[in-house]
């Protein structure tokens, strides 16, 4: 009987034991379920940040960028404006060396560089005029380093009239009075900006 006594004891014993143990597990299978999916939640929402935070990365090199191109853009149209004001109108030189030329003088060919270098082909009816019309070029300041290639003369076989042919080469600078209106111009756009 006494083996019977001490099972019904252990057993006795045994159950509050068991019970405990059970609500242990219970309890510690709780707690991991909890943590796991605070875990789960909480690793959605890094990731979630995460691709927020690479967005606004994106976004912002992408600003950059634009900010970059607009300024690129700005200088290109700064420098175009600057080249508009700075170019030489061809037109208004072509009228100016008709001005000044001699009436017996004729130009047969207006030959142009963007650097500003011009070749003149002239036509006239004697070697006095041709040297009078490179004279007259000489003088103009707006034209440097001028320069005859060649004179050549030639007789017309219909009207048995003699030609002289020469070019006129030279550097079309604007004249000092320019450049000075030009510069102050610049400066009062450089100290308004």
């Amino acid at each position: 009987m006494k083996k019977e006594e001490k099972s019904t004891i252990t057993k006795k014993m045994e159950k509050p034991f068991n019970s405990f143990f059970y609500f242990s597990i219970a309890v510690g299978v709780i707690f991991l379920g909890v943590f796991l999916l605070m875990l789960f939640l909480y690793s959605d929402k890094t990731d979630l940040l995460e691709e927020k935070r690479n967005s606004i990365v994106e976004k912002s090199k992408f600003i950059e960028k634009t900010k970059q191109d607009l300024k690129y853009t700005k200088n290109i149209f700064q420098s175009l404006e600057e080249s508009k004001l700075k170019a030489t109108k061809w037109s208004e030189l072509i009228e100016h060396v008709n001005r000044i030329r001699p009436k017996e003088v004729f130009i047969t060919r207006y030959s142009f560089s963007a650097a500003g270098d011009i070749v003149l082909s002239m036509l006239a009816e004697s070697f006095a005029d041709a040297a009078a019309s490179i004279d007259i070029f000489s003088r103009e300041n707006d034209f440097e380093n001028l320069f005859s290639r060649s004179v050549v003369k030639a007789v017309s076989q219909e009207e048995e009239k003699e030609i002289v042919s020469f070019d006129l080469s030279f550097r079309y600078q604007k004249s000092q009075e320019e450049k000075l209106e030009n510069t102050k111009e610049e400066k009062e756009d450089e100290t308004t900006k």
